[in-house]
């Protein structure tokens, strides 16, 4: 050691050098002490040479190419008569042998006897191959003929079932049930009895060819699959996997190749979407069960409109090379958990040989890389996707119904779906998209006769839009009240309850949709048809209190600009507002309306209703209620009046 140190510390840093000082003192080393010489070897020498000399010491301790080869090839000898081994004094409990054993006895524990000699064992403590496997095949074919008839039933709970885990009594047990078995009488055992049958059929013991052993196993499993502890899953995937290695010329029983997929996932393979919102529901990033807009009354709507859509996306996507099914579903991937026979002591070299097979449209077997692959379906729908075009759905229906506080869907909800996947980014980052869910929710309304309810129709019709710029406004303090009274009488017969609106998409699509309609009309009726003289009441005479100079140009709109912060419905909205409209809204967030008013010499109620107005066309929703802006149009109100600049 000290001699290769002042060697490296010389500067030797040739690796044919080192080399050689290396192959001289390991050849003096002894071989259990090769690695305690490696690592002192690798301290001594400076950072840069460290690589070489543990390459040289590996080369060094390694044996010959040759005998190499060989070790690898060498086969373990079979025992001779002379060397047979005693049994395994651990492995199983052990029985007092009874006196007066009749031949059967004697010949049945002879029998074990030796059957339990037949281990795969090795003398040099190198084991080429799996032992448990070989046992077990070396073992069952020794007994492979053995029929008995114990009277004896003996109970069984071992874990893995091998035949050195039994004791004799459970060993008789086993073989005089197998007897019954292969005669085809199916007694009820134990558990760990049907497994060792099973491994016994899958290395192909006691049978002539793999369709016998495939076939009872078929009988097996149909025998035993109620049982309680029989573990049907386990050894249906066995037998698939046994089929998958094997030359079989009768196919698969029918029950072993149903498609293990939800209905709604094959239907939605086959392209049917209808009554498909529960399952899209279940699947989404947006909970559609919580909204106050889901019910029993409005899923008949949400189903069709799902059906609809859905249907018109799958056509969409495919353009793009797009499974709908894999988008919302999921698809056929690598099956990580499979590998063959898994805890079965099965032999695969006494199989035929793999090949791919597709045993229903869950699951295949194939050849990856080379190598035996289960593929099967993973239920993975991009919930971002759905829960998107489901917010857009009803989106979509709270604005053609007229429904309260809307709601609007973001595309940011399908970022992490759509990430790293061009395709699909591309396909829903298109104006084609929204146009395909907009056609196919045109197609919705019009199948379930959705139409705009009469009675903002008609109040739109009847009442004009126009903006007056005040002049020279007086109040007259006398008829303030009675305006007022008028205006609540008119705003309480213009106000559709939850109630209605319940009503309303409960009838969307039943006969008598016509007349709902109608009752809510009357209310527009009402407010067109109102008497001439009564509405003059309300309007003071020229130049008296609460009136405007309508000979003056109107005020026209004040186009704020909201720099994009806002939708375009609101935006659009916003734009309509006048200068006064637009100062009240302002004042009233501030808590100044009263003051703003009087100031200006503005009649509040009049500049509310036309806001209204303005909302009503481009939301479809009042933002006004009882002189109070409504809480959930606060912040887009807000936004609008800090915008506007007086």
């Amino acid at each position: 050691m000290a001699g290769f140190k002042k060697f490296i510390e010389t500067g030797g840093l040739s690796l044919d050098e080192i080399k050689k000082n290396i192959n001289n003192m390991v050849n003096h080393a002894v071989a259990d002490v090769a690695e305690t010489v490696a690592d002192d070897l690798t301290q001594l020498a400076p950072k840069d040479v460290r690589k070489k000399v543990k390459k040289a010491v590996r080369e060094a301790v390694k044996p010959p190419e040759t005998e190499r080869e060989t070790a690898k090839a060498e086969k373990i000898p079979p025992l001779s008569d002379s060397e047979e081994r005693l049994p395994n004094t651990i492995a199983y409990p052990h029985e007092a042998v009874p006196d007066n054993l009749s031949a059967q006895d004697e010949y049945m524990l002879e029998k074990i006897r030796k059957m339990r000699s037949l281990e795969e064992i090795t003398r040099n403590n190198y084991i080429v191959r799996s032992c448990a496997e070989i046992t077990m095949v070396r073992q069952g074919e020794f007994m492979a003929d053995v029929e008995d008839s114990y009277e004896r039933k003996v109970y069984c709970g071992v874990a893995r079932p091998i035949y050195a885990a039994f004791s004799n009594s459970q060993l008789r047990t086993y073989f005089t049930w197998r007897t019954d078995v292969r005669r085809g009488i199916f007694p009820e055992t134990d558990k760990p009895y049907v497994m060792l049958y099973c491994y016994e059929l899958m290395n192909k013991i006691g049978v002539k060819s793999s369709d016998e052993a495939f076939e009872k196993l078929l009988l097996v499993f149909k025998n035993y699959e109620n049982s309680p502890s029989f573990p049907k899953d386990k050894v249906c995937r066995w037998i698939k996997d046994f089929y998958a290695f094997n030359d079989i010329s009768v196919p698969l029983p029918e029950d072993m190749t149903e498609n293990a997929l939800d209905p709604d996932i094959l239907d939605i393979e086959h392209g049917i979407f209808k009554d498909k919102l529960e399952y899209f529901a279940n699947n989404s990033a947006y909970d559609i069960k919580n909204s106050t807009f889901y019910s029993d009354a409005s899923k008949p709507l949400l189903n069709g409109a799902c059906e609809e859509v859905f249907s018109a996306l799958a056509k969409y996507f495919g353009e793009y090379d797009l499974n709908i099914t894999t988008l919302v579903c999921g698809k056929l991937k690598k099956d990580y958990t499979w590998e063959p026979f898994r805890d079965a002591l099965v032999d695969r070299e006494r199989q035929d040989g793999f090949h791919a097979v597709s045993i229903n449209g869950a699951e295949r077997y194939i050849v990856k890389r080379g190598e035996p692959t289960l593929v099967s379906f993973e239920h993975l729908p991009m919930r971002g996707l759905i829960g998107y075009i489901l917010k857009d759905i009803e989106a979509r229906l709270r604005k053609r119904l007229r429904v309260a506080r809307k709601i609007s869907a973001n595309p940011s909800m399908m970022t992490n779906d759509v990430v790293n996947r061009g395709r699909l980014e591309k396909a829903t980052g298109s104006e084609r998209f929204e146009k395909t869910i907009d056609e196919a929710m045109t197609r919705v309304y019009d199948k379930f006769n959705i139409e705009e309810p009469e009675i903002f129709r008609r109040l739109r019709e009847s009442t004009p839009y126009e903006e007056f710029s005040p002049k020279e406004i007086v109040i007259d303090e006398s008829k303030l009240e009675e305006i007022r009274r008028k205006s609540d009488e008119i705003a309480e017969k213009l106000i559709i309850s939850d109630e209605d609106i319940e009503q309303i998409s409960n009838g969307i699509s039943d006969d008598d949709f016509s007349e709902k309609v109608s009752q809510y009309a009357q209310y527009s009726d009402t407010a067109e048809t109102a008497d001439t003289a009564d509405t003059q009441k309300n309007i003071p005479e020229p130049n008296g209190l609460g009136t405007q100079n309508t000979t003056d140009t109107p005020e026209m709109p004040a186009l704020v600009d909201l720099g994009g912060e806002l939708p375009d419905n609101w935006n659009a909205f916003a734009q309509s507002l006048t200068k006064t409209e637009l100062g009240l809204l302002k004042n009233m967030l501030s808590g100044k309306a009263d003051e703003y008013c009087r100031s200006n010499d503005i009649f509040a109620e009049p500049v509310f209703e036309r806001i209204n107005l303005a909302a009503l066309d481009n939301m479809g929703d009042v933002v006004i209620e009882n002189g109070e802006i409504i809480p959930d149009y606060a912040d887009e109100v807000r936004i609008i009046a800090d915008a506007f600049e007086e």
